[in-house]
């Protein structure tokens, strides 16, 4: 028998051993796995995912926006996915005014490209975390005020902190 044989038979032999461990701990936990999935209502969450997706649901939700007046607050509509009230706020005013309000002069100073990263409200101040697009805003005071206009008309008075770059700006 030659060198090369013998060390093609040891590894062929820790490859069966190695599979045969995992599928050992793989039927071993499987039951643990399956079980705790159908306990946290996956199922039904991704069920509920496909319907939304499906369906197209919609939020209206109360942004602001430019005008030649001034600032208004217009409701705008946008796709509810999974997210929460406080996102859908934030992802309405980002997506920008629909047809219907460009045609009345409505303008948005925030960047199309910005995104919204994270949201979270604590003590009456809202942090608003964005993508670095927001910082090629137009006008970064206007787009500011947008933000902060579109949180009042939702929430009242409530302070505002935009964060780009993990920085307050």
């Amino acid at each position: 028998m030659k060198h090369g044989q013998k060390n093609f038979g040891f590894y062929l032999i820790a490859i069966v051993l190695y599979i045969i461990f995992f599928a050992a701990l793989f039927l071993s936990l499987s039951p643990r796995i399956i079980n705790n999935f159908k306990e946290g209502n996956y199922i039904e969450t991704y069920n509920e995912y496909k319907r939304i997706r499906k369906d197209g649901e919609y939020s209206s939700q109360k942004v602001a926006f430019y005008s030649l007046d001034g600032i208004r607050i217009v409701e705008e509509n946008v796709l509810v996915g999974f997210r929460d009230n406080d996102h859908l706020i934030i992802e309405a005013l980002l997506k920008g005014p629909s047809e219907e309000n460009l045609k009345e002069g409505l303008i948005s100073y925030i960047d199309e490209d910005t995104r919204l990263l994270g949201l979270s409200i604590e003590n009456d101040v809202c942090y608003i975390s964005l993508s670095e697009d927001f910082l090629s805003s137009s006008n970064l005071d206007l787009a500011k005020r947008q933000i902060e206009e579109t949180l009042k008309a939702n929430y009242g008075d409530i302070r505002t902190a935009i964060i780009v770059n993990g920085e307050i700006i």
